[in-house]
C-alpha cells in the first residue's frame, strides 16, 4: 500500500485542469485510488476514481479533450 497525499486548490474554474502529482511508473501494477472531495454550493460531494492495476498503459492513451494531450481516462 502506498500512501495517502493531500493536495487543496482553493480554486479551480469550470473546465480547467490542474496538474497534481507525477506518479512513478512502478505504481501502475498496483490499483490507483484518487478521490476528490469538493464544495457544490453549500454541499460537499466526493467522487472516487479507481484505476484498476496494470490498467494505466501505453495501449490505453487517447485524447483527453480539454487538455488536448494523450491520457488515461476512467469513469
Amino acid at each position: 500500500m502506498t500512501s495517502i497525499f493531500r493536495k487543496k486548490l482553493d480554486h479551480l474554474p469550470k473546465k480547467s485542469y490542474a496538474k497534481i502529482e507525477l506518479m512513478q511508473e512502478d505504481l501502475f501494477a498496483l490499483n490507483n485510488e484518487f478521490k476528490v472531495t469538493f464544495f457544490e454550493g453549500n454541499t460537499m460531494f466526493e467522487k472516487t476514481y479507481l484505476f484498476r492495476k496494470n490498467t494505466i498503459n501505453e495501449r490505453a492513451l487517447q485524447t483527453i479533450p480539454l487538455m488536448k494531450v494523450k491520457g488515461v481516462l476512467v469513469k
